[in-house]
């Protein structure tokens, strides 16, 4: 679990997010499993079971948190910032199964981010795909919902279950590489034609626009 950043700058510890991880060691059967991640392909009624109390808790606990003035009180909910299963100790989006984000636009593009090849996120930048993303969300949000049962207890808040599949977490691979074919093209399809479209309307690059151009073929290609 991570710890929305706002959380220890307030407490007055550190300018640095809090970071909590905790995995299982046991055996199903013959099986050895150490991971939240490859539980669900085990047991996948019984994990998605304990993903669903584990965020009742968070929306029923508190957080408190000394600070040089005294104790200061945090809904968990509103502190919790990503809680992901991983795999192969790895936060890559290849391994991580996301189960919660908050904010979702701003965790979610940090996944996102990564997914294209460098030289085409960078023409866009964290910042550009955050804009992009935030005007896609209804249409992001339909494509998860094709992998994941979706839920959005508040506004700011995106809970996300794999579906049932065999193996249950190839729900979640199939989520990632589309979504990793789907950026890319759009990319380079702005990068391409897109771009030259703009420079010979305008004689430069307008960033604003290129950012509407790359927004309207990702949305197409969500949908």
């Amino acid at each position: 679990m991570y710890a929305n950043e706002y959380v220890p700058v307030r407490a007055g510890i550190t300018n640095e997010g809090l970071e909590v991880l905790a995995e299982p060691r046991c055996h199903i059967g013959d099986e050895v499993v150490d991971s939240f991640y490859e539980l669900f392909d085990v047991e996948y009624e019984k994990m998605r079971a304990v993903v669903e109390e584990l965020i009742a808790e968070i929306h029923y606990v508190e957080l408190k948190v000394a600070t040089y003035t005294g104790v200061r009180t945090y809904p968990l909910w509103r502190a919790a910032a990503r809680v992901n299963a991983i795999h192969n100790y790895s936060f890559a989006p290849e391994n991580a199964i996301p189960l919660w984000y908050r904010p979702w636009i701003r965790q979610i593009t940090r996944d996102l981010y990564r997914l294209p090849p460098p030289g085409l996120r960078r023409l866009v930048g964290l910042h550009g795909v955050r804009r992009i993303i935030r005007d896609v969300a209804p249409e992001l949000r339909k494509y998860l919902e094709r992998y994941y049962i979706v839920r959005q207890p508040h506004e700011s808040v995106m809970q996300l279950i794999p579906r049932a599949s065999s193996p249950s977490t190839q729900s979640r691979r199939n989520a990632i590489a589309g979504l990793k074919n789907i950026l890319t093209e759009a990319m380079r399809e702005t990068a391409s034609k897109g771009a030259r479209r703009i420079i010979d309307e305008k004689g430069y690059i307008d960033w604003q626009e290129y950012i509407d151009t790359l927004e309207e073929e990702l949305r197409q290609r969500l949908t």
